[in-house]
């Protein structure tokens, strides 16, 4: 394969997983390098699929972790009222502080874990190496091309 285009996947598949640096956003750079390249490189159209679905992941993930977060504050912070009837609305306060962003801080914890395992597949096709998403990359794998993963495990 001629450098100048081997290089060139490796910069669009990097393209690619580095979108994860921008939440919600970063979506749109896998998707345009999937549509342009999809005809013309197997390995960055993998990249890049598999680089959406993993971005995709937070924005379903940040829906249901919401709509849970708001189900469980609210009767959470009516539990926690009767506390501040006693007088102790300190302890009221902090109770409530406490139910309320320590979920968050969990969240944003995820996220920078999720980001950080974005970049490292962003280095890692730059170099080009190969990388697979942990369970995203050997499903979509064995979605896109049935017949080799057949012939791989008879062997």
């Amino acid at each position: 394969m001629d450098e100048t285009l081997q290089r060139e996947e490796c910069l669009l598949s990097a393209l690619a997983h580095a979108g994860v640096l921008l939440p919600v956003y970063g979506i749109i750079a896998p998707i345009a390098v999937w549509v342009t390249q999809r005809t013309k490189s197997r390995e960055v159209t993998f990249q890049a699929i598999q680089a959406t679905l993993y971005q995709a992941l937070p924005l379903v993930f940040t829906m249901l972790f919401f709509g849970c977060y708001m189900a469980v504050l609210g009767p959470g912070m009516l539990a926690v009222i009767p506390m501040s009837e006693g007088g102790n609305d300190v302890a009221a306060a902090m109770a409530i502080t406490f139910l309320s962003f320590c979920p968050i801080g969990l969240l944003m914890l995820f996220y920078t874990l999720f980001i950080v395992y974005g970049v490292i597949g962003a280095i890692k096709v730059l170099r080009g190496g190969e990388f697979r998403y942990w369970l995203i990359g050997s499903w979509l794998e064995r979605y896109l091309n049935p017949a080799s993963v057949e012939e791989e495990e008879e062997a």
